[in-house]
């Protein structure tokens, strides 16, 4: 759930993740693997996983904070709603699972993420996206989007750090 700010300065984190952009991570993520994707939205992200051929996806319309224990699961996959961005790297960071979020490009330059993986900077990486990847909003996929996103991984073993698609 990508986060926009409106006009009113309220936020507006209800845009689902295309199928494209969760394909960019089948060369990294083992279709075998549980995933667990918090972050409900609309629902679709289930389906699309599905679809890509990811066949056991946790995906509820729940509160992930109070939730996330209750299941078991080998990776998380997600847009997180980037109004809580900071909360959620915290929290996965507890975790300890390898995850991957799809979050703006202008994170990986902020001082909380380099604070929460202060330790563990080898074992983050990067997917870039060949080109802008444009959400779902209500069903409708848009044909913009104003800012660049990347899937901020961990635990995920890539070729390189910095991996392009």
């Amino acid at each position: 759930m990508a986060s926009f700010t409106l006009t009113t300065g309220e936020k507006c984190d209800d845009y689902e993740t295309p199928p494209n952009a969760f394909e960019m991570l089948l060369p990294y993520i083992d279709t075998s693997n549980i995933v667990y994707d918090p972050f409900y939205c609309n629902g679709l992200a289930k389906q699309f996983l599905n679809n890509i051929g990811y066949k056991n996806v946790i995906h509820n319309d729940e509160n992930f904070y109070a939730n996330w224990s209750k299941y078991k699961f080998d990776c998380i996959i997600t847009n997180p709603p980037y109004s809580s961005k900071v909360q959620v790297f915290k929290e996965l960071y507890k975790i300890d699972k390898p995850f991957a979020l799809l979050v703006p490009v202008s994170t990986i330059t902020t001082n909380f993420l380099q604070n929460i993986f202060k330790y563990d900077l080898d074992k983050i990486g990067m997917i870039i996206p060949p080109k802008r990847i444009h959400f779902i909003k209500n069903g409708v996929q848009s044909n913009r989007n104003w800012f660049d996103v990347v899937w901020i991984t961990y635990k995920i073993k890539l070729p390189s750090p910095i991996t392009f698609c």
